[in-house]
């Protein structure tokens, strides 16, 4: 029996997304053969399963061998498996099953794997090309020196698998529900968070006198629309401003301007390796879960601590943790650096169970390093550090809208009559909002389009922009369209010129 360089209690590793099952089935067969020992990870739905092959298949790995291909770079949990390799300093063996010409490498997996020559799986469908590179591949693993012993003890400081499956969460929490219909979604990318630094003193005196005098929420609204000295910044500059070692954030914002959203945005970019990555943990708290049925009175002489909070918000209710876990939980939590996000300050703030006020106000926000959001008026916090979240600015608003209209335009001039027809219904529900000249002209045309329900939606959205579609350009094609062979085009020629009526025909003089 052949001996392999891999100690009694590690194993080689294979990662590979669940497309190139086939093939690696077929490496594994090789590999057994030789009584390689082997750990590999065949279910990749669950967060669960995700702990597994961080906890036992990275953890006890010797030798980590990707395979490769555009689905493994796109997988999510095989760059976690990867990354997690790679930050605990395990050997990695990349295995190409993608032809180069095709394909190669870029972004993280280019980043982990660009000073590494990979073995060339990708045309193996002869058993002696296979033979060959499986030996080339034992040869790999066997060949390669142990990782020396002063890396593997600054290994032992570095953040668990635990850690990496929170990363996991935020990184899945990366869309947004549609406002209007919930089971449309779209990136958290996309969204508009825009901070503005605020200048405390004078408004922090406002704010007093409003909240003494107990004003209704309709003049609160107004008051949080109210905008005193503001200056813009970026979200990753926001601690900018903290003059010591504590970072204390506190962000205002209207109800709905987006203060959850802000919370998950920053997660998610921590998450990405946008933000931050001097912090190995950043915890995500909707304060409203401070409720007595989420957290029941415990008995007497025993509280809630940080660590509860994090073991309850951060993992699945149904995500086994063992007690190992348990252990490498308390050990890690006690020595990283930890961001706190602490969402809806305002929302709990006169609710919050009187037991758990400790937590709240003792713990949660006395923590040295945390961000919490609140409306205004509800506030009796003193943060030296204060933000806004402000909304839409005039950029986004008119980006936004230049996006949406070029949608509309590229529909009403697709091949397909049914996007034509409701590219042009879509115009004709916004109306003189989106008359410009590209779209009236563009609208123009379809009046002799061949199909019926076309040229009747161009019609109606003509209709509805009204004297805003009166341009001189367009005047001039609806007067050549009188002369048109097709009925239809000169009658709504005729009928658009009524309609534009004083405007036409100052504009034909």
């Amino acid at each position: 029996m052949e001996r392999t360089a891999i100690p009694a209690d590690k194993h080689v590793m294979l990662s590979y997304d669940s497309n190139s099952q086939q093939i690696v089935s077929n490496i594994v067969r090789h590999l057994q053969l030789r009584r390689m020992p082997l750990w590999l990870n065949q279910e990749k739905e669950t967060t669960d399963d995700l702990k597994k092959s961080l906890a036992e298949g990275v953890e006890n790995a010797a030798v980590v061998c990707c395979f490769m291909t555009p689905n493994y770079e796109k997988s999510d949990f095989c760059q976690l498996e990867l990354q997690y390799a790679q930050k605990r300093q395990k050997r990695i063996i990349p295995c190409m099953l993608t032809d180069t010409k095709v394909w190669e490498p870029s972004d993280w997996l280019e980043s982990i794997t660009k000073d590494l020559v990979p073995i060339d799986f990708h045309d193996v469908s002869e058993p002696s090309a296979m033979q060959e590179k499986v030996e080339e591949l034992i040869h790999r693993i066997e060949d390669q020196p142990p990782t020396p012993q002063h890396i593997l003890s600054h290994v032992d400081d570095l953040p668990s698998y635990l850690f990496e499956l929170i990363k996991y969460k935020y990184k899945q929490n990366s869309r947004i529900e549609h406002f209007m219909n919930p089971t449309r979604s779209f990136p958290i990318d996309q969204s508009y968070i825009n901070l503005a630094i605020v200048e405390t003193k004078d408004q922090q005196e406002k704010e007093k006198k409003l909240r003494d005098s107990h004003y209704s929420d309709v003049i609160m609204e107004a008051f949080e629309n109210i905008h005193g000295t503001k200056t813009s910044v970026d979200i990753k500059d926001i601690f900018t401003k903290c003059k010591d070692q504590t970072r204390n954030v506190l962000v205002f914002g209207r109800a709905g301007v987006g203060k959850s959203t802000f919370c998950q945005y920053i997660a998610y970019q921590w998450a990405i390796g946008m933000v931050w990555p001097e912090y190995d943990l950043v915890v995500l708290i909707p304060l409203c879960s401070l409720t007595a049925d989420r957290y029941p009175i415990l008995p007497a002489g025993t509280n809630y601590s940080l660590i509860d909070i994090l073991r309850k918000e951060c993992f699945s209710f149904d995500q086994y943790l063992s007690e190992k876990d348990e252990k490498q939980l308390q050990e890690q939590f006690h020595n990283s650096r930890i961001l706190w996000l602490l969402d809806g300050y305002d929302e709990i703030v006169q609710n919050v169970p009187t037991y758990l006020k400790s937590l709240l106000n003792d713990q949660l926000l006395k923590t040295s390093h945390h961000i919490v959001t609140s409306r205004r008026y509800m506030n009796n916090l003193s943060h030296s550090v204060q933000l806004e979240i402000t909304g839409f600015t005039d950029d986004n608003i008119t980006n936004t809208c230049l996006d949406v209209l070029q949608i509309h335009l590229t529909a009403i001039n697709h091949y397909s009559s049914v996007i034509r027809s409701n590219g042009c219904e879509a115009l004709a529900k916004m109306g003189e909002k989106e008359a410009t000249n590209e779209v009236i002209i563009g609208l123009m045309n379809l009046l002799s389009d061949t199909n019926n329900d076309v040229r009747n939606s161009a019609y109606k959205a003509l209709s509805n922009m009204g004297e805003k579609a009166a341009t001189s350009e367009a005047i001039i094609k609806l007067l050549n369209l009188l002369g048109h062979t097709n009925d239809y085009a000169r009658n709504s020629a005729y009928e658009l010129l009524k309609c534009m009526g004083e405007k036409a025909a100052t504009n034909e003089q």
